[in-house]
Order: structure tokens, then C-alpha cells, then sequence
């Protein structure tokens, strides 16, 4: 069994309340901490900002933002009636006239954020990341809300099938995944198998490049119980050691990206929150293949 010790003291002192919690959640359930800890990110719209998805600094509500909340959410043992009303609420009243959402606020240029997070770049994030992961929870909650889930699901399948696997991006990929584990691999078969073409397609098989940020396997084949490990066990296996071995001196894992703008603000927030996430993401991925 690893051992998370170092990490949680140093994530303790170093690094966000929430991200804490969340590694401790790992051994012992800390629900009730996390759920109190993200309200600190939501806002009276319903919707969370304030940094919580840590390149984009402003403290307005996000379709990225609210994202992140929901996966953190996905990993407690319950939540509020009341707070999934609360999202879903924020969801309608700001899906957009083409019936997606916009990844970021419109005042982002006016704080702090990642270079790619600028006006001129959103439009390359395409129109499902996130929407797809936003979908998803709507789905498993589709009693709560007024939109047409089903129907948005439908039009957004139809459209990934007729993509070319080659123009699936890594992240939009992602949150293709995070909808798949709403509504399950026998939705629609079809689509399962562009997902399963896809990440076969996209996960970065140069263990050199590993260093660096990229599409490691693991961030898409995340136990020996997805249907793709068996064919990507070499792979699979080699990326954990990879993890293992990676690990800093405190137990965790860096921030392997840069902002490109604003390094002080980034080194200051930023680079820090992220290894906390990023630990947190890379224990439960060793925890799910039995390490």
C-alpha cells in the first residue's frame, strides 16, 4: 500500500484546503470537509469561480470552473439535494443560444490566467469541453432540470461519431470520457467505441515525453477494469511505474506547466494549487491499480 504521509504534510502547509481534504478523503471519509470547503469557490449565481480551476484567476462563476466542481463532487459520498439544485440552476440560466457553454467568464482577460485562457484562444477548446462532463451531470440528475438532456445528449454523440478521431482534442477527450461514466458504455455503442478509437489515438506512448505535460495513459485508462487496459497493459503498466518513480521528495507531483504570462502571480497561486491536484489525481489513480 503507498504511503501518503509525506504528502499530506506537505500538502497540509503548502497547499489548498480542498486538495487536502481530498487526498485524505482517500483513507478516511472527509465528505462533509469537502463539500464545506468548496462552497468557499461557489457563487450566489450557483456556479463556482474564485480560482478553483486555478489558471483563471477571476472570481466569476465558469462553465470550467463549475466542472471542476462537479468531478471534486464525484468523489464524496453524497451531495446536498440543495447544491445539485444549485449548479443545475446555474447550468440553465447559462447554456448558451447554440446550447452549449462557454468554457470562460467574458471578464477572464481582466485577472490573472494561463495564456491559452485568453479571448483569442477559447475558440480552440471547440464546444465540448466542457460541455460533455456538464451533459453528463445533468444526465444523472435529468429529473432536477428543465432542459432537453436527452435530446442535447443525442445531437452531441451524433456529432462526435462524425468527427475524425485525428480532430479530438486531449482535454475535450477527457470530458468525453467523465460523460461516458455518466450514462454508461451501453448508451450508445457507437459512441463508446469513437471514445475507445479515440484514446487509443490520442494517449502519448513516448515514455520521454512523460516529463513533460502530456496525454499520459493513465489519465484515460484509469483502473485494470477499463475495457482498454488488457490491450494497453504494457503501456499502462510502464506509465505507472513512471508515477511511481516520479514522485518528489514531499510525496507529491509538480506542476509540469507554465503560464506563459504573469509568472509571479503563477508561481505565487498557481504552480503550487496544481500539485495539489495533480497529487491528489495520481493517488487515486495508483490506488485504483492496487498500489
Amino acid at each position: 500500500m503507498i504511503n501518503m504521509e509525506r504528502a499530506k504534510n506537505y500538502m497540509f502547509e503548502h497547499c489548498r484546503q480542498i486538495d487536502y481534504l481530498r487526498l485524505c478523503h482517500l483513507r478516511e471519509n472527509k465528505t462533509n470537509e469537502i463539500i464545506e470547503e468548496l462552497l468557499k469557490f461557489q457563487n450566489i449565481d450557483g456556479g463556482f469561480g474564485n480560482a478553483l480551476e486555478a489558471d483563471i484567476r477571476t472570481p466569476s462563476s465558469s462553465a470550467v470552473a463549475t466542472e471542476f466542481a462537479i468531478n471534486i463532487l464525484e468523489e464524496v459520498d453524497e451531495i446536498p439535494h440543495s447544491l445539485v439544485k444549485q449548479i443545475i440552476s446555474y447550468l440553465e440560466n447559462s447554456i448558451n443560444e447554440d446550447s452549449y457553454w462557454t468554457i470562460s467568464p467574458d471578464d477572464v482577460e481582466e485577472y490573472p490566467h494561463a495564456v491559452w485562457w485568453s479571448k483569442a484562444r477559447i475558440e480552440g477548446f471547440g464546444t465540448m469541453n466542457p460541455t460533455a462532463t456538464l451533459l453528463g451531470f445533468l444526465y444523472k440528475h435529468k429529473e432536477l432540470t428543465q432542459l432537453d438532456v436527452e435530446n442535447m445528449l443525442g445531437c452531441l454523440i451524433d456529432e462526435i461519431i462524425s468527427i475524425e478521431v485525428k480532430d479530438i482534442e486531449e482535454h475535450t477527450l477527457l470530458c468525453l470520457c467523465r460523460l461516458l461514466n455518466y450514462i454508461g458504455e451501453d448508451y450508445h455503442t457507437g459512441f463508446t467505441k469513437k471514445l475507445d478509437e479515440t484514446i487509443n489515438h490520442v494517449i502519448e506512448r513516448d515514455s520521454s515525453k512523460w516529463v513533460d505535460y502530456s496525454p499520459e495513459p493513465i489519465k484515460y485508462i484509469q483502473s485494470p477494469k477499463h475495457r482498454l487496459y488488457k490491450e494497453n497493459k504494457e503501456i499502462v503498466d510502464k506509465n505507472i511505474k513512471y508515477l511511481l518513480e516520479s514522485q518528489s521528495e514531499q510525496g507529491t507531483w509538480k506542476t509540469k506547466h507554465q503560464w506563459f504570462q504573469y509568472e509571479d502571480v503563477f508561481e505565487a497561486t498557481a504552480k503550487t494549487e496544481w500539485e495539489g491536484v495533480f497529487t491528489v489525481d495520481n493517488y487515486k489513480r495508483l490506488i485504483a491499480f492496487g498500489e
